[in-house]
């Protein structure tokens, strides 16, 4: 009875001995300045906070409310952000993240620095994952990319395999998906992912085409649909492929769309097994491909219903709209 109240009464000093250690280590302006400065390690900005507070709701953290921070073209505003914070490294004195919560944040990037993004960055970031919980991607002229946007990226360092997953809608706009990236020295040497796309506007993918491709986006009656399936096998070595379909007002019935684009090596860029089909008998089949000096492409269209190149001419004729006839294609572009 003694021995069993003797170890009772040393637990419990030991637990107060813990406690009064942790309420000790809690320092909120020690946090806060330590998140500070890994942001503008790793940003090269300051990071503007209106308030913090200690914080329990998912382990020990900080709540930072009222987050900004602006670098050249990228912006961020967060309604508040939680950071977790390791419990052990804490007792001994060190400040280790452990995660990083994006709560009804706006994340703000022109085009061309949405396309120059580096992925492999990822895995310097200061914690071992990150979420975004009801978050927007939009352009720096407002146009919104991606809406009540959740992200659950973990297990993040630079030699480990991060695994993902996003979610994305807006109306009856969806998007879903899920992959791994597999770092060594903070570079993707394999992955995997997949997406699936349920009525997007085709219009979203403008800022990411050349210029004279994006006229043919600007209606938003056209949607999309299907997956897409991205590998990585080496760290210049990836392909993309899948289905997709397009329902547009301009087409009676939606066009399937199915190809393959692979980048065996940093100068080599191929596409292969690309159809449009219009109906049973009516597809255009693409093949080509980049290399250092140029690029080349053929394309065969059979049976295509004059009226289906309309939507795709800078002008409409209105001699075109009224013929009816079916035409065949067969050519080679190169630049």
């Amino acid at each position: 009875m003694h021995t069993t109240l003797r170890r009772i009464i040393v637990a419990g000093a030991g637990l107060a001995a813990l406690a009064l250690l942790l309420w000790y280590r809690l320092d909120p302006a020690m946090l806060r300045a330590h998140i500070a400065e890994q942001a503008a390690d790793l940003t090269g900005s300051a990071l503007h906070i209106r308030g913090s507070r200690i914080s329990f709701m998912h382990g020990i953290g900080l709540r930072l409310d009222g987050v900004r921070l602006i670098r050249n073209d990228f912006r961020l505003q967060a309604d508040h952000i939680d950071v977790g914070v390791h419990l052990l490294p804490l007792l001994l004195g060190k400040i280790e993240l452990s995660e990083l919560t994006v709560n009804q944040g706006i994340i703000t990037l022109p085009p061309s620095s949405i396309m120059a993004m580096s992925v492999s960055r990822l895995s310097t970031l200061p914690v071992e994952r990150l979420q975004m919980v009801r978050c927007r991607l939009q352009t720096d002229d407002g146009r919104p990319l991606l809406d009540n946007i959740h992200l659950d990226l973990r297990d993040i360092g630079i030699n480990r395999e991060a695994l993902w997953e996003l979610q994305a809608e807006q109306g009856e706009q969806a998007l879903r998906g899920h992959g791994r990236l597999d770092f060594r020295r903070g570079e993707i040497v394999t992955g995997f992912g997949k997406l699936k796309l349920t009525g997007v506007h085709a219009a979203a993918l403008q800022p990411f085409v050349p210029q004279v491709l994006g006229h043919w986006l600007t209606d938003h009656g056209n949607r999309l649909s299907g997956t897409l399936t991205l590998d990585i096998t080496g760290r210049e070595a990836w392909a993309l492929f899948g289905e997709m379909q397009l329902q547009s007002d301009h087409y009676d019935q939606p066009l399937h769309l199915r190809g393959k684009i692979s980048h065996p090596d940093r100068d080599h860029l191929a596409w292969r097994d690309s159809f449009i089909h219009f109906d049973a008998g009516a597809a255009i089949a693409i093949e080509g491909g980049c290399l250092r000096d140029g690029c080349q492409s053929r394309i065969t269209a059979d049976h295509i219903p004059l009226k289906a190149w309309l939507p795709l001419l800078p002008s409409r004729s209105s001699l075109l709209q009224q013929l009816t006839a079916r035409t065949d294609i067969n050519g080679e572009l190169r630049w």
